[in-house]
């Protein structure tokens, strides 16, 4: 007797997970092999879970993007167990390939994907809430990246920024899985992770690299802080950090690398000649009454491949065509190569003058043309290093820079100009942010005064800045910083108050748990009460 989902026929078993059976079965439609996840009994199908489930698959399969595996229906079974069902991938998912030892930019290339798509579902309001690398599939015929297992239990909207669960975290925690080949935290599991009590990520295995150790620590450490808008400006952070360019996706740039459009046209070329080969034995065979003569199947041919009247030969004038096509690609790729090789033969040119002439050669070229800083020779280093330390920076320049100021150059940021946008009442709220992020990290005095100003500012962004920024040593043991924190512990937003929590935990004073005690009997976030309970633990440690 077949065996039935639904539907579909089961064909054979497939894999088995925590939460599921995984089934190859068929359709009966259209014959097509599809993959059903059959969800475990655990998840009971009560109303309120049913609505989630239904809301959250919906969301997903009216959701059109290339790099999310197609869902064709869902429901209950017989059996009233949840099941999924979706397109059968032919490929492997990511953490059996990265067991073979991936360049990382092979991998920052498969992330920025991830992240790409990770992106436009939060603009849609859709969030994964199951990211791992078992979850990242990669298709075997051109190296596609899929999203899949979405977890439809839980509700978007209940998984705040300070969630370990959200996306962001998640990203980061599968992404130095598969740089480093081990969990952060020293972990045997993502479940360890997500139910341990790990306040710092201390990054072991990469301090031999500050910048990217850096950046980890902005995603991983506990509470999860959300220093990146985005999961795509994390992955380019961690990107710029190792030294490796990610290349933007076809979708965002009309212009391609010319490597792939070589493959690409190569490919097109390579198809086009089998299709003459076949076509030219096809007009042989025929002559010979190999094959009967059916006029209509040669109809549907298209007009290239189509036999002449006379001899059934293939048409002259698209080897003719094809011929010249050839060439242009031959001119073009061996001009490109003589370009480059120019190119090299200028850098070493510049290289053998004395490196400060060198410098000031460069220095023209890059002011000219900011493209041309492709070297990674300490010529060009020293070019650039001169010129971000000139003082000569026009008010555009200026402007331009602050509108462009992101998490990963905030450090150019001088004191001066820190102390400008904490005080400039018109400042962009992005602007504002990162600079106090700047002002936790450096903790300098003169920075304290203006906080007073800005901490009950309307963008809950610049309030949780501020709240992190009075955790500095410099700041915590003055005195406006108890009614500060105080304040923000009663503030409307979720992040900001868990923040304060932590800022306050280290204060450790009478007045300082008394606040957070008073603050935990009426708060009804559990992300919140957590954090408040790990800091009246800790406020009580150091008082021991």
């Amino acid at each position: 007797m077949k065996k039935l989902i639904a539907k579909y026929e089961i064909v054979s078993d497939f894999a088995t997970s925590d939460d599921a059976e995984y089934f190859k079965a068929k359709d009966p439609d259209d014959g097509k092999i599809v993959l059903i996840k059959l969800y475990n009994k655990k998840f009971k199908p009560k109303k309120e879970l049913t609505d989630i489930f239904k809301k959250k698959v919906a969301a997903i399969s009216d959701f059109k993007t290339k790099h999310i595996v197609p869902i064709y229906s869902a429901g209950k079974n017989s059996g009233n167990r949840f099941f999924v069902v979706s397109k059968l991938i032919d490929g492997e998912s990511l953490d059996k390939i990265c067991e073979r030892h991936l360049e990382s930019k092979v991998i920052l290339r498969y992330f920025y994907d991830v992240a790409k798509t990770l992106d436009k579902l939060h603009k849609s309001g859709i969030k994964h809430l199951n990211l791992k690398l078992s979850n990242i599939i990669i298709r075997t015929k051109d190296d596609r990246v899929f999203l899949t297992d979405f977890n439809p239990f839980q509700q978007d909207t209940d998984v705040p920024t300070t969630d370990l669960r959200n996306d962001l975290f998640l990203c980061a925690v599968a992404l130095y899985q598969a740089l480093f080949g081990k969990l952060p935290f020293g972990a045997n599991s993502l479940l360890e992770i997500l139910t341990s009590d790990h306040e710092e990520f201390d990054g072991n295995e990469i301090k031999y690299n500050p910048e990217i150790l850096k950046v980890f620590k902005k995603v991983l450490d506990r509470p999860a802080y959300n220093f990146y808008n985005d999961v795509i400006s994390f992955v380019k952070a961690v990107a710029q950090a190792s030294d490796i360019t990610v290349n933007e996706s076809n979708e965002s740039h009309k212009t391609h690398n010319l490597g792939s459009q070589f493959k690409r046209i190569t490919g097109v070329f390579i198809t086009v000649g089998e299709q003459c080969i076949d076509n030219i034995r096809d007009s042989r065979m025929f002559k010979s009454g190999g094959f009967s003569s059916d006029r209509q199947e040669e109809e549907n041919l298209p007009p290239y491949l189509k036999k002449t009247a006379g001899n059934r030969m293939p048409n002259l004038q698209f080897y003719f065509v094809f011929a010249l096509l050839c060439v242009v690609v031959w001119f073009l790729f061996s001009r490109r190569g003589s370009i480059e090789t120019q190119a090299v033969l200028e850098t070493q040119a510049i290289s053998n003058k004395p490196i400060v002439e060198s410098s000031q050669i460069l220095k023209t070229k890059i002011k000219e043309q900011p493209s041309s800083l492709n070297n990674e020779s300490n010529v060009t280093v020293l070019a650039v290093k001169e010129l971000i330390e000139e003082k000569e920076e026009t008010e555009k320049t200026k402007t331009n820079f602050l509108k462009n100021l992101t998490i990963d150059n905030s450090s150019l940021l001088t004191d001066e100009q820190i102390l400008t946008i904490l005080n400039d009442k018109t400042a962009a709220n992005n602007v504002l942010h990162i600079a106090l992020l700047e002002v936790g990290s450096r903790g300098k005095i003169e920075f304290y005064k203006p906080l007073g100003l800005i901490y009950n500012h309307s963008n809950s962004n610049v309030r949780s800045a501020v709240a992190l920024a009075l955790k500095h040593d410099n700041y915590i043991g003055q005195n406006a910083s108890l009614i500060m924190l105080v304040n923000l512990l009663q503030d409307e937003d979720m992040l900001v108050r868990g923040l304060a929590a932590k800022s306050l935990a280290k204060l450790g004073t009478n007045e300082a748990r008394s606040a957070l005690s008073a603050r935990l009997r009426v708060e009804k976030q559990q992300a919140v009460k957590n954090a408040i309970n790990n800091s009246l633990e800790i406020a009580i440690d150091d008082e021991e």
